[in-house]
């Protein structure tokens, strides 16, 4: 948890179309109904333990250089200061909770104060973020897949004519790991495109069945941070891949689903957002095929395979498809 970032080279630049706000993308919950949906809510509920970094851009405009934030100043104890110690990573506790009856699925989002050793026979919270996926207005529909990942969207309140919103995508492996990418969108006009203004990704391992965070980590918990850790190049994302997609569409009732297999031969544009970050995670805020923007997380893991979401939206900004993936290098 500690040093500073190297900054990123610069990947391309933001041309993500649209020209209105996002709308909300789905009026009607029916996550329950959807083939998998148990299986999903027993995968993604539990007690998460991880550490969380945000990742801005250097110079407030451009992602061509990413820094990650500094822990405030009033959370870090004197002791750090005095080594020349900075803060990245908050330690995070996250309890998810999938309910097979309403559709529903709740997020308890707990940030504990960093402690010096582990003076304290128990950690300590320092705020809680609290929100739940019910599929209706709030949130739109739950794109999901049986082993626990997800994506899925949190729109805000339009203010002086514009929206802010964040797209979150939750990426699972088989060994128990968890990245939750969340991604903060804004327009600061009806006219105007969509911008990428902050990146928290959180590196989650899962701890025990859900308590609805009632029995908190020990301080420092298993799990370690990683804003200091090597970013993600270029040359491991792009190449030749074999990827099988789950495509959801929008439809009154939900989504529709298609399963299919592509083979991809991957190429990053300089007419998009590309930011390349630690723990295997590459963001992407750029323009779809056929027009409109795509919102995408990657976590690549090793060099051979990863898994992704992505949300695709038209120019009205309306969601026209939601793409979860698992790839392996060809």
């Amino acid at each position: 948890m500690s040093g500073q970032q190297n900054l990123v080279k610069k990947v391309a630049l933001c041309r993500a179309s649209g020209s209105s706000a996002v709308s909300a993308e789905v009026s009607k919950p029916a996550a329950s109904v959807l083939p998998g949906w148990g299986a999903f809510c027993d995968k993604v509920s539990g007690e998460w333990e991880g550490y969380e970094v945000t990742f801005t851009s250097a110079s407030g405009s451009s992602w061509g250089e990413c820094t990650a934030v500094e822990l405030p100043y009033a959370v870090v104890p004197d002791a750090f200061r005095e080594w020349e110690i900075r803060l990245f990573d908050w330690q995070t506790q996250c309890s998810s909770y999938g309910s097979k009856e309403d559709g529903t699925v709740l997020f308890k989002l707990a940030r504990l104060l960093p402690t010096v050793g582990c003076e304290a026979d128990a950690a300590t919270v320092h705020t809680v973020d609290e929100k739940t996926a019910d599929g209706r207005e709030s949130s739109g529909p739950i794109a999901f897949l049986p082993d626990g990942s997800y994506s899925l969207s949190w729109p805000t309140a339009s203010a002086e004519g514009g929206q802010k919103w964040q797209v979150e995508h939750g990426l699972v492996d088989s060994s128990g790991l968890r990245i939750r990418v969340t991604l903060t969108l804004e327009r600061p006009s009806m006219s105007a495109q969509p911008a990428l203004t902050s990146v928290k990704v959180a590196r989650e391992r899962w701890d025990s069945a859900f308590e609805k965070g009632e029995s908190l980590s020990s301080c420092g918990g298993k799990m370690r941070g990683f804003a200091d850790d090597p970013r993600l190049v270029k040359t491991t994302i792009e190449g030749a891949w074999s990827a099988d997609q789950h495509i959801f569409t929008p439809t009154s009732k939900g989504f529709d689903v298609v399963n299919k297999t592509v083979e991809v031969d991957r190429k990053l544009r300089e007419s998009d957002v590309n930011v390349l970050l630690p723990a295997g995670v590459w963001v992407k805020v750029g323009e779809a095929e056929g027009g409109g923007f795509a919102v995408l997380a990657s976590w690549v893991q090793g060099e051979e395979t990863g898994t992704s979401a992505e949300r695709v939206y038209g120019h009205d900004g309306a969601l026209q498809k939601v793409i979860l993936t698992k790839e392996t290098r060809r």
